[in-house]
């Protein structure tokens, strides 16, 4: 089959993330079968405009922000043409509406949607832009056959207008290869592990703020948070202003600290010394780290709401 994917990212975005690497997994497993997968999705500064990767032809148009705009007039322009057989539509943020691009047959894969949850992960323009989309895909998407990775996620399509019976879950795999302890690898005190970005919106609080309640019952007990921060990625550098990220980590530092929650010391240092260095000369301004001590800590602690 000849198949068309349409997603906000594509897996070499330096922005990509689980739901990427989710659908990487799929598309090349569908070339490993004979099926031919084109993918329609956004690009970023400095990116090839076409691609091929893993047997996959790769489109990209448009930013992080205009991709929404600009792939259903690309669509049209360069890839309506072709005679694909399905098209898929990888609903990630916001939907796109490609059963109104088209005639042709159309599936959606949804991951979650984001309901209020977008305002701990946006601006409020943006995030109330995303809350009023997902509440029309009752009506958009009425009787295209959906997939979806959770039960959770299938309920809450329902409670958005979509059919029961047009639902398939099909729940994320792991690779057992890579991810299996070996025998005997079980931690000596009681071990908790957080897998993934540290964004707002992960809810990465739910963890720490339960953890430092189990922890007054059965003191051994440890969390790792094994994630990156976005901006830690050297490809996204440009999307995000360094100086107040690490700033705010310094804030969160004092948040753990206040759970009697133990950060990783070397982590910490790290932060403290690329905040407070000389942006010239490299040299640590030790100064106006006293100053940030003794007034800006205290007054920048964060609070419940931001934590």
């Amino acid at each position: 089959m000849r198949l068309l994917v349409i997603n906000w990212q594509d897996p070499s975005n330096p922005r990509a993330g689980g739901a990427e690497v989710h659908l990487r997994e799929i598309l090349r497993r569908l070339v490993a079968r004979g099926h031919q997968v084109t993918l329609l999705a956004s690009g970023w500064p400095g990116c090839e405009p076409r691609e091929t990767k893993d047997g996959v032809e790769i489109h990209r148009v448009g930013g992080r922000y205009s991709f929404a705009l600009r792939a259903p007039l690309y669509f049209r322009r360069v890839l309506a043409s072709r005679a694909f057989d399905v098209v898929i539509e990888d609903l990630n943020k916001v939907p796109l509406y490609v059963p109104t691009w088209t005639a042709l047959p159309v599936v959606l894969i949804a991951h979650h949607l984001f309901g209020s949850s977008a305002f701990g992960a946006a601006s409020f323009p943006v995030a109330s832009v995303t809350w009023v989309l997902e509440q029309t895909l009752g009506l958009a998407y009425r009787g295209v056959p959906v997939q979806t990775v959770s039960e959770s996620t299938a309920e809450d399509l329902c409670r958005h207008g979509l059919r029961d019976e047009d639902i398939t879950v099909i729940h994320n795999g792991v690779s057992l290869d890579r991810q299996t302890a070996p025998p005997g690898a079980r931690a000596s005190n009681p071990t908790f592990l957080y897998l993934g970005r540290l964004q707002a919106y992960k809810r990465v609080d739910l963890i720490l703020r339960a953890v430092a309640k189990l922890s007054a019952h059965i003191p051994s007990v440890r969390l790792i948070i094994a994630g990156r921060w976005p901006e830690e990625d050297e490809n996204s550098r440009q999307f995000f202003n360094l100086d107040s990220q690490t700033l705010r980590r310094l804030f969160l530092a004092e948040k753990l600290n206040d759970l009697k929650i133990r950060s990783n010391e070397a982590a910490v240092a790290d932060w403290i010394a690329r905040a407070f260095r000389d942006r010239k000369t490299g040299a640590f301004q030790f100064e106006v780290y006293q100053q940030f001590i003794k007034t800006a800590l205290p007054r920048g602690r964060v609070n419940g709401n931001e934590f």
